[in-house]
């Protein structure tokens, strides 16, 4: 699960990543940002590193799993094979995947289960040891690292095996449908509405809550229909709201496009827990406050948080900071 890049072998992968391609028209890196093109880093890249590997056997290798034409294929093991790739096999040792939203509770469960501290819980300070109140699971619910965070399925809901994953809340009263759900980071917000399926609530440290579901279209899309948002096409929860694609798209080109919710202004900081409500309900959404609110991009909570805090961001160490102050409360 670790990878590591020497320069050379840096080099070779951004050869593949300036290489012109004819049938696209533009170079490989173009074609993954207009989203033209999709590959993935392991199954394709690492896997073109792979030593005593002739061409045949990569194609083989990768059968039908690849979206890479193999005239790509041909010139990505061209770059990548020469340079060969070693491993160390590490004993008694476990690979969690936080890659995705569906991915990331059955991750975190699994650390929760071994006891697994985070590497910046001595720059933080801190008990060494987890408490036996942490992680407090209900009906597959599970609240951890989280004081007075009220959580309730629907009461029509069916017993249901998907999980709601409750993290870093704080008087927070909340209920869920019988569905996979991901709550973290809220502050005194209570909830009238019930939760529909599949929707998340991302609490930042500057108290703005990004909304989003599990397959939410985030990166760019070849087409504006292509593009989904809390549960519907995009483009039919801007009509539902009556907004035009200039009201979250700043830049007139990505308005033109309406193609990447990364960069489209969504997201503020409620007062009330209820104002959320009119992401997946049209009938609560309030247009005017919405307009006049100042509002994020996920790209702007994500520069924030790489900043490394200070700037009202997310940062690392202050999350870990809020997690020992949240267990102190328990």
């Amino acid at each position: 699960g670790l990878f590591s890049m020497s320069a050379e072998w840096c080099v070779a992968f951004f050869q593949f990543a300036s290489a012109y391609d004819d049938t696209l028209n533009c170079t490989v890196l173009q074609a993954v940002e207009d989203a033209k093109l999709y590959f993935d880093f392991y199954l394709e890249v690492v896997s073109a590193s792979i030593p005593n590997q002739s061409v045949d056997m990569f194609q083989e290798r990768l059968g039908k799993s690849t979206k890479l034409a193999k005239p790509l294929l041909n010139l990505l093991h061209g770059c990548m094979s020469s340079l060969g790739l070693r491993c160390v096999a590490l004993p008694d040792a476990t690979f969690l995947h936080f890659g995705t939203l569906k991915e990331f509770p059955e991750a975190a469960l699994e650390v929760v289960s071994r006891g697994l501290r985070p590497l910046l819980h001595s720059v933080v300070g801190g008990e060494a040891k987890a408490k036996a109140n942490d992680h407090k699971s209900s009906t597959n619910i599970h609240i951890v690292n989280s004081n007075n965070a009220k959580v309730s399925r629907e009461a029509e809901s069916s017993p249901s095996s998907e999980v709601v994953w409750v993290e870093m809340c704080k008087n927070v009263e909340i209920r869920v449908s019988g569905h996979f759900h991901v709550v973290v980071g809220l502050t005194d917000l209570l909830i009238s509405s019930t939760l529909p399926a599949n929707v998340c609530l991302d609490g930042r440290s500057d108290g703005i809550v990004a909304v989003y579901c599990a397959k939410t279209t985030f990166k760019r899309e070849s087409s504006a229909k292509s593009v989904f948002f809390c549960g519907v096409p995009f483009e039919k929860w801007l009509a539902e709201r009556q907004l035009l694609p200039s009201d979250v798209w700043e830049d007139a080109r990505e308005a033109e496009a309406a193609t990447e919710l990364w960069v489209a202004k969504l997201f503020w900081k409620p007062s009330l827990g209820d104002e959320l409500i009119g992401f997946w309900d049209p009938a609560h959404f309030d247009k005017e406050k919405f307009l006049q609110q100042p509002r994020a991009s996920l790209a702007d909570l994500s520069a924030s948080s790489s900043s490394g805090g200070g700037g009202g961001g997310d940062d690392a160490r202050e999350r870990d900071a809020r997690r020992w102050e949240l267990r102190s409360l328990l």
